[in-house]
């Protein structure tokens, strides 16, 4: 039940009304190692891969325009056509891995260290040939996986002199102040918290000699495939036994399960995740 507490207005500051309890839908802080891309607004003057077109690609020697154009004037493509651009990217013998994730974020992986400094991407704006705003390398690394997980937070409503209400979220606390949560872009507040009111989440690292094992009333589970642990561009398949029985392949790099809005847990037992010797994965789970 939401938890009432009356204030006593001293006509000067904020005034604090009624709260309750809820979750933040927030993306994930959980960073993937050796994956780069790019600062679109800075980089190309786009937002996302939704608006910003791809036109060629440079080894620093060569120039490899995208099909059917093989020099200037360029055909650009959309750069959220992944297949056609990790076709061309294979094509023409690059070893770069191209992806577009679910926040339009356009995430690269390299087969040889390095390459990621030597390779520009001719991109921008506008689908009209050579019309590319910038040929640049990869400008960040280390990407934010995109997937989403639930924040526990309290709801505080305080009026201000204007009587207009200003929405506040702090983590919850029982032992210390309470820690206000800033919400990012992607963030949204919900008073449901998936039918729970408050979420346990959890995390370890699986290795082949330290499987994680994961507890069967979880509401969801993202594994995230982090490759060989001496050369993580390198990745093998991950076997998930148990209460969930499926083999993570090594092309994938992460999986997600969750439970429909109104189930209670999605699995009948505890699930056992264990990379193959030499490799590891980061393991996530809601409560």
């Amino acid at each position: 039940m939401p938890e009432l507490i009356e204030y006593l207005e001293d006509g000067c500051s904020l005034e604090a009304v009624p709260h309750t309890y809820g979750c933040v839908k927030v993306r994930d802080t959980f960073t993937i190692p050796n994956t780069y891309g790019f600062d679109f607004p800075t980089d190309f003057g786009s937002t996302s891969a939704a608006d910003t077109y791809f036109h060629a690609v440079d080894d620093g020697g060569t120039t490899y325009f995208f099909p059917p154009a093989t020099t200037s004037p360029s055909t650009p493509t959309l750069a959220t056509n992944v297949a056609g651009i990790q076709a061309f990217l294979t094509s023409i013998g690059s070893g770069i891995t191209y992806t577009v994730n679910s926040f339009n974020e356009i995430v690269l992986t390299f087969a040889n260290p390095g390459d990621e400094s030597i390779w520009s991407f001719w991109m921008g704006t506008s689908n009209s040939p050579d019309s590319w705003t910038n040929k640049t390398p990869t400008t960040i690394h280390d990407l934010r996986t995109d997937s989403i997980i639930y924040n526990a937070v309290q709801v505080v409503k305080l009026k201000d002199l204007e009587g207009n209400y200003i929405d506040k979220y702090f983590y919850p606390s029982t032992t210390g102040p309470l820690k206000e949560v800033n919400l990012d872009t992607f963030d949204t507040f919900s008073i449901d918290c998936n039918n729970t009111t408050s979420v346990g989440m959890y995390s370890a690292l699986a290795t082949n000699a330290s499987p994680v094992t994961v507890p069967a009333n979880i509401k969801s589970l993202h594994i995230l495939n982090l490759g060989s642990i001496t050369n993580p561009s390198v990745t093998a398949d991950i076997d998930i036994s148990g209460g969930l029985v499926e083999t993570m392949l090594a092309a994938e790099e992460s999986l997600v399960y969750s439970v429909q809005e109104d189930g209670d847990s999605f699995s009948n037992g505890d699930i056992i995740i264990t990379p193959t010797l030499g490799y590891q994965a980061k393991v996530r789970w809601i409560i």
